[in-house]
């Protein structure tokens, strides 16, 4: 029997030694993984940086590009219209030569048909008489006639046209306003009110940013217009993300100045969300979106209209979602940088009026209903299409930043089961499974650890953490 005993604690003591060499094995195995996965997310955020410069440096090249197009094309008209105006010119006798040619004296008459008064010369001006002489009605000359025939094709430009005018001349203001030494030290020191004191500076800069918002309003308003992918369309949106970028220049030089006219005053961007339709592109919705995340952080009138109204606060970023969600079907180029813009208007509002963030949000259910739907509408093309591996990367990544962006918004919820609408609802259900398939590392979240952590701090909000653990067995 000792022998036995001490054969069985030889083997206990044979089984303990390789368990600790497993254990140690697990764990320098569980931190070379660690490593790696700390490599491939650098690999990744450095390659999404690369990808991120290369794709500004491109969209400055096309802006370059498209800006001296616009110039070629407006010299060129004007030079044809100067051709077509001296051949008409080259082609019209003048009058004095064509009564010269009848035989007629001109010179010794006035302007209706009676001789001059005889003091008078050519060199001399008019007397009182050759005025009160002309008479009522004039008949009309050859020159006119032919000019009233051309005026219904050409007094006035296509719609396109003006909108191309309009961006180049918003084009040639930003120069200008970059080019100031104070915008300069403004972006670079980050100051608030930069050194514009003379009152002329000021005045302009109002000025200048009261007709640059006036042309915006109305270039939205035009854009319900307008269809789909047209010409007009995409010129007007153009124009309207140029308008956005100086309005924000002018509002970063001087926000006192450039929002103190009675224009910006009396504005309420809940009435644009109405006009927020497929005839806007996404270059002209990113700078709307974007100059409404300036006014929501400069302007207390902007931030005092949305919060009093959070009904029409909530219409505008329904709006706005809706416009994306289009994007995001159609698969718009310029898809990504709208939800990120998006994220970045929601977060300043949260963050900039923190006071007022869990009142707000809890006004606007149906907004956060239709953030909770647009995660699932992510999550669903995500692990169910196959994307190209860069654009698979960018969308993970805007997702990421959506989780977090949705999970501030779930964390002001009172009650975010009854939000769902009950244990029992399917918006409920498709919830939970979808956030506890994705921390158990579902496709494309595989290896993104932060995109696991953050499902977990969702599926938090609604079930137990024994019942998160019962339901994750039941997909293992």
């Amino acid at each position: 029997m000792r022998v036995e005993a001490e054969q069985l604690r030889a083997q206990l003591y044979t089984k303990e030694g390789e368990v600790k060499i497993v254990r140690e094995n697990l764990a320098r195995t569980e931190m070379d993984n660690t490593h790696l996965q700390e490599q491939l997310i650098n690999q990744q955020t450095g390659a999404m940086a690369h990808s991120r410069q290369q794709e500004k440096e491109l969209h400055a090249e096309i802006e370059r590009l498209r800006t001296e197009l616009v110039f070629t094309q407006h010299e060129a008209k004007a030079e044809a219209m100067a051709k077509v105006q001296m051949a008409r010119a080259a082609s019209t006798p003048r009058p004095v030569v064509a009564a010269a040619r009848s035989g007629l004296d001109v010179r010794g008459v006035g302007l209706n048909g009676t001789p001059r008064n005889g003091t008078s010369s050519p060199t001399t001006y008019p007397s009182v008489e050759d005025f009160m002489s002309v008479p009522k009605t004039l008949p009309r000359s050859a020159a006119t006639t032919e000019t009233l025939t051309l005026t219904p094709s050409a007094h006035l430009l296509s719609s396109t046209s003006r909108f191309e005018q309009l961006g180049a001349t918003v084009h040639l203001l930003l120069q200008a306003v970059n080019s100031l030494p104070e915008f300069r030290a403004a972006w670079l020191f980050g100051a608030t009110e930069p050194p514009l004191s003379s009152g002329a500076e000021l005045s302009c800069i109002s000025q200048l940013s009261c007709a640059a918002g006036t042309a915006l309003v109305g270039s939205i308003y035009t854009t319900a217009k307008m269809r789909t992918d047209s010409s007009e369309s995409v010129v007007c949106s153009a124009a309207i993300g140029l308008l956005c970028q100086l309005l924000i220049r002018l509002i970063g030089l001087q926000p006192s100045a450039a929002l103190s006219s009675e224009m910006w005053r009396g504005f309420s961007p809940s009435k644009l969300a109405q006009y927020f339709t497929r005839g806007l592109c996404l270059d002209g919705l990113l700078g709307v979106v974007g100059l409404l995340t300036t006014l929501i952080q400069v302007s207390p009138t902007t931030w005092g209209y949305l919060r009093g109204s959070p009904g029409d606060f909530e219409r505008l970023l329904l709006a706005i979602m809706r416009r994306l969600q289009v994007a995001s079907l159609a698969n718009d180029a310029l898809m990504l940088d709208g939800k990120r813009a998006f994220l970045v208007l929601i977060a300043s509002a949260i963050v900039t009026h923190e006071t007022d963030t869990p009142v707000l949000i809890n006004s606007m259910r149906r907004f956060t209903m239709g953030m909770v739907q647009w995660f699932l509408d992510e999550h669903a093309l995500l692990t169910r299409r196959r994307w190209a591996v860069a654009d698979s990367e960018r969308r993970v990544q805007v997702f990421f930043e959506y989780i977090k962006c949705l999970n501030v918004v779930l964390s002001e919820i009172k009650d975010v089961v009854v939000l769902l609408g009950g244990d029992n609802s399917p918006l409920f259900f498709g919830f939970v499974a979808t956030c506890t398939r994705m921390t158990l590392g579902e496709g494309v979240f595989d290896g993104v650890a932060p995109i696991r952590e953050l499902a977990g701090d969702l599926l938090a909000y609604v079930v137990t953490e024994d019942q998160a653990v019962s339901i994750q067995n039941l997909y293992i």
